[in-house]
Parts: C-alpha cells; sequence; structure tokens
C-alpha cells in the first residue's frame, strides 16, 4: 500500500467514512481497503466520486494535453461505478450501492440551475441515460 492511502488509526476506529471527491485521487483498492481496515464492524462508507463514462469527465481524465486547463491533476484518476463496487466488495464491504446522481454541471448559470437539476432527477430514474450522470454515490458496510 502507497503511504498516502495509509491512516494512522487503530483498526475498528470509525463508525463511518465520508468524503466527496477524495478516492480519484487515491489508489481506489488501497483507500477502500484501508477504509474497510479502520472502521468498526458494521461501520459504514459514503463517497462521491467523478463519474468516468460521463462524457465530461471522460474527457478531462484523459485527454492529458487539457488536464492543466481543466484543473485536473496528474494523480487523478475517475472510475466507472463497476470498477468502484468491486473495490469495495474485494475489500470486505456488504450492502455494496454504487449509483450515478447528479447532471448539474458546476458551470450552469445560476438561472438555469433548478431547471437542469429538474431535467437530471428524470435522467437519473432513466437506466441507460443515468449511466452518464456526472457524479458516482459510493456507500457500504463493513460486515
Amino acid at each position: 500500500m502507497r503511504q498516502r492511502e495509509q491512516t494512522p488509526y487503530e483498526a475498528a476506529s470509525f463508525d463511518a467514512i465520508y468524503g466527496s471527491s477524495i478516492l480519484h485521487h487515491l489508489d481506489l483498492e488501497h483507500a477502500v481497503a484501508e477504509a474497510h481496515r479502520i472502521l468498526r464492524p458494521g461501520g459504514r462508507i459514503a463517497f462521491a466520486e467523478p463519474n468516468s463514462v460521463n462524457p465530461q469527465v471522460a474527457v478531462m481524465f484523459n485527454v492529458n494535453a487539457l488536464k492543466p486547463y481543466l484543473g485536473v491533476s496528474p494523480d487523478e484518476k475517475a472510475f466507472s461505478r463497476f470498477r468502484a463496487a468491486r473495490a469495495l466488495r474485494q475489500a470486505g464491504f456488504v450492502e455494496v450501492s454504487v449509483r450515478p446522481f447528479d447532471f448539474v454541471h458546476p458551470s450552469s448559470p445560476r438561472a438555469l440551475v433548478s431547471s437542469v437539476a429538474a431535467a437530471g432527477r428524470l435522467l437519473e430514474r432513466l437506466p441507460l441515460a443515468r449511466e452518464i450522470a456526472g457524479s458516482l454515490f459510493l456507500t457500504g458496510r463493513r460486515a
């Protein structure tokens, strides 16, 4: 395990771990394994992360020439919901859920945010359309 995925905490120290846009800066498999280690039995995790299947996210994270202009650091790696679910299960989590969500882009004009959000909620209910949402919501429980 790389040093940045290791924490100074003893095993079974926490009831919950949550974060927003953190895991894609780390080695996913090592980070969730460490989260599993420091959670108490029955403890839960919840993270919101970029969805690599989203067209904009795919360009941001895969076109190296654009990364500096888009504010993407060299270590960032978005992942799919399928890879995230596999990593959580391999780490030992149960009740794993990885759900695509959020079609509101941060640069949406303020006047359009409520309309875009309403359209996004509709798209999140459509099986194929939801796959390209901008973010993933990951949850799991330590058995």
